[in-house]
């Protein structure tokens, strides 16, 4: 069965004396098959096993930063609600034809090389996605800088987020802090998150998370889907604001019906546990559906169980090991272990020693505790 974190370190040192003559202990199975060989190796993945568990290796619910630390694109809006865009204006794009898109890009840059700020944002959005010409991040970070020095917000955002992520220039965490803080204070939504993850993490600043909830705040005040997951997350676990199970379902929830994935999967784990709303397994299994559907790694596995176990949906076990497979394929290290544990028993599969073993050295090697004791059993022998 899988092996719950609390009782990793003394089950792993129970089996680990085993296997080296020290006497048994209760649930440890008989080492008599094992061969020299693998019970070296599995005396090997049972003490990496019984390591003291760090954050990273625990299972929690994924940060909303999971998705909003790839960067969040601005549409271009201009004030007053005018948009444009290099397809809209030439009406490329509809049919996909290349050439009007080059023609559009050549026009735009004609334009960029005037000064108008708003066109040298979107040629450095040309850039940095290949649009109308071949991609070309450093390219993209000139013309982002061009804009930004006279003010542009949404120029000024980008061009954090690419110091951020050392895209066209090299990472410099400071440089992208102040750039975030120039488009945040003329009210840019997407910068006004970004501040609140840099107070939150100390990236460019000094860690102060009661400032970064107040940026993630004004960011979620705006509708930023992505900031209310992470006002969500902040109330959730105490960051900067007293714990309070209640604010952060309500935050989640708007995230979660704004399209935000890790809003989805929040809410639906919300449902299933009744933390900060009542219980309702039906609701709860519907949130993760929708962040399943979104390829969120730890909803698709918690769909999985759901359907393993029958809750919140009828029971079906075979499509539950479905959905945790495709989680195991998104990097899930739980997944591999709920495969392996189906694998063993025969849970919406057929049985299969040798593949539950293969889930299990997935998960060891990805630094899961369960799974360096599972697998180290399993190489030792049962």
């Amino acid at each position: 069965a899988l092996v719950g974190s609390r009782r990793i370190g003394r089950l792993a040192t129970l089996a680990l004396r085993e296997s080296r003559g020290a006497g048994g202990g209760p649930g440890v199975r008989s080492l008599a098959a094992a061969s020299p060989v693998e019970t070296v190796s599995g005396q090997r993945w049972l003490t990496v096993s019984v390591a003291p568990l760090n954050q990273s290796q625990k299972w929690t619910l994924g940060t909303p930063k999971l998705l909003h630390g790839l960067g969040v694109r601005p549409d271009g809006a201009l004030p007053g609600g005018t948009r444009r865009g290099l397809c809209s204006q030439s009406g490329a794009g509809s049919d996909g034809a290349d050439e009007d898109l080059s023609q559009a890009f050549a026009a735009a840059l004609a334009k960029a090389e005037r000064g108008d700020a708003v066109v040298q944002f979107e040629v450095g959005l040309c850039y940095a996605t290949g649009v109308g010409v071949e991609q070309d991040p450093a390219a993209a970070a000139v013309w982002y800088t061009r804009s930004a020095e006279q003010g542009f917000a949404s120029a000024q955002f980008n061009l954090g987020i690419a110091y951020r992520d050392g895209a066209g220039v090299p990472a410099d965490p400071a440089e992208a802090f102040k750039w975030f803080k120039l488009a945040a204070e003329q009210d840019n939504p997407q910068a006004q998150c970004s501040m609140g993850d840099c107070f939150v993490d100390g990236v460019g600043t000094f860690p102060d998370p009661v400032t970064g909830v107040a940026w993630y705040r004004k960011s979620a005040e705006q509708g930023n889907p992505i900031a209310q997951a992470m006002l969500g997350y902040c109330h959730g676990h105490g960051i900067g604001v007293p714990p309070d199970l209640t604010q952060a379902f309500e935050w989640c929830l708007q995230a979660a019906e704004n399209g935000d994935v890790n809003g989805q999967a929040s809410v639906g784990v919300c449902y299933l546990r009744g933390e900060g709303v009542e219980p309702d397994h039906g609701k709860g299994a519907g949130w993760l559906s929708k962040a399943a559907a979104q390829g969120h790694p730890m909803a698709t596995m918690m769909l999985g169980l759901c359907y393993l176990s029958g809750v919140g949906v009828p029971q079906d076990k075979p499509l539950g090991f479905k959905w945790l497979s495709a989680a195991a394929d998104l990097g899930n290290v739980n997944a591999m272990i709920a495969m392996g544990n189906s694998l063993e028993e025969g849970t919406g599969v057929e049985a299969d020693l040798s593949a539950a073993a293969e889930c299990y050295r997935r998960a060891a090697e990805l630094g899961s505790p369960s799974g360096q004791f599972n697998y180290g059993v399993c190489k030792i022998g049962r």
